[in-house]
């Protein structure tokens, strides 16, 4: 398989995980997530350190999302709120949406490798292209704004116009580390 076909494989399977996952159903999201890694590992992994930037960026993005549910910008659907300090409920993002950044991961280190040496497009992918996977994703989960959508879509472009560059910079180191080790096999 050529890299392009590597590369457009992976966004055609995160794009139709990303659908079913958005749903907001946690019990066929967990399947749904399986089956993508299931496929990515056979075709796509080759290194434990893909498994681990994959768990690293989920967990780190999955971390922020349940922030902005605790702060409430976003309600996303099915979030487990565990405490209340005042004004603030501590909650934890769904796990459908777990499963969403589980599979984003994969995307910095195949399909989204090309913005490697652009960080100035990253930014503005970042800053205009997430926010609106964002309100969509929020639409098909019945999840709820607290924000005019206006105030969510600056918000979310401004967080991953950071966000995004950075999660890049790191797929990029471990894609070198990968392809070193490819080399010394």
């Amino acid at each position: 398989m050529s890299n392009f076909q590597a590369m457009l494989l992976n966004a055609v399977l995160f794009q139709v995980a990303w659908f079913l996952l958005a749903m907001g159903n946690n019990i066929i999201a967990i399947a749904v997530t399986v089956c993508f890694f299931i496929v990515h590992g056979f075709v796509y992994i080759r290194h434990k350190f893909e498994w681990q930037f994959i768990a690293a960026i989920a967990l780190t993005g999955w971390l922020i999302d349940s922030v902005a549910t605790s702060i409430g910008i976003i309600h996303f659907s099915g979030a487990w709120a565990f405490a209340n300090f005042g004004p603030v409920t501590v909650a934890l993002a769904p796990i459908w949406l777990l499963c969403i950044w589980l599979c984003f991961a994969s995307t910095l280190l195949y399909s989204l490798a090309w913005l490697y040496s652009r960080p100035l497009l990253a930014i503005v992918v970042g800053f205009v292209v997430v926010p609106f996977s964002y309100y969509f994703g929020a639409l098909l989960s019945g999840s709820v704004f607290s924000l005019p959508v206006i105030g969510l879509l600056v918000i979310e472009g401004l967080m991953w116009s950071i966000m995004l560059p950075q999660f890049l910079r790191i797929a990029k180191t471990v894609a070198a580390v990968v392809a070193e080790d490819k080399l010394r096999a």
